[in-house]
């Protein structure tokens, strides 16, 4: 008889605590996709390249004021996911998002990932992560993709 490996799902809460605790640290290459913790592939020479080209294509929008512009940070998409997009382009917030992270639903106007063979590129195993209440898609970690739009 087989035995089948027991999958725990975490919150972002949850997530959160395990990092103050020590138990995962800033050097962990990981993002909490629905629940389960995932390791972030590496990021090799092309998809830092394809990841500049895409900040220099949006840096007209954030100085426009359109969009905040938001490079491999975390974005909390619900209770049990945030990823970190290479690119995100987020809906304005007079605080920059100093105050606290972006939420999905509606916070979020577009971003995805990129793999090392170009954006959802072969070999990615990432799937787009859905923001909750109408919010754009993000990829999961460095593959898929996904957007809304901007005002």
């Amino acid at each position: 008889m087989a035995v089948r490996p027991v999958r725990h799902k975490f919150t972002v809460e949850e997530y959160h605590k395990m990092a103050e605790a020590g138990i995962l640290s800033e050097d962990d290459r990981v993002e909490l996709i629905d629940g389960e913790i995932v390791d972030m592939t590496p990021i090799g020479s092309r998809h830092a390249g394809t990841v500049k080209r895409l900040v220099a294509l949006f840096i007209p929008v954030q100085v426009a004021g359109r969009a905040i512009l938001s490079v491999q940070d975390p974005l909390r998409l619900g209770e049990v996911s945030e990823p970190q997009p290479d690119v995100a382009l987020l809906r304005p917030r007079e605080d920059l998002l100093r105050l606290g992270p972006p939420w999905g639903g509606g916070r979020v106007a577009g971003g995805g990932g990129v793999g090392e063979h170009g954006l959802a590129g072969p070999g990615t195993e990432s799937a787009p992560v859905r923001a909750p209440r109408g919010g754009g898609s993000v990829g999961g970690g460095r593959g898929g993709g996904g957007g809304g739009s901007l005002p």
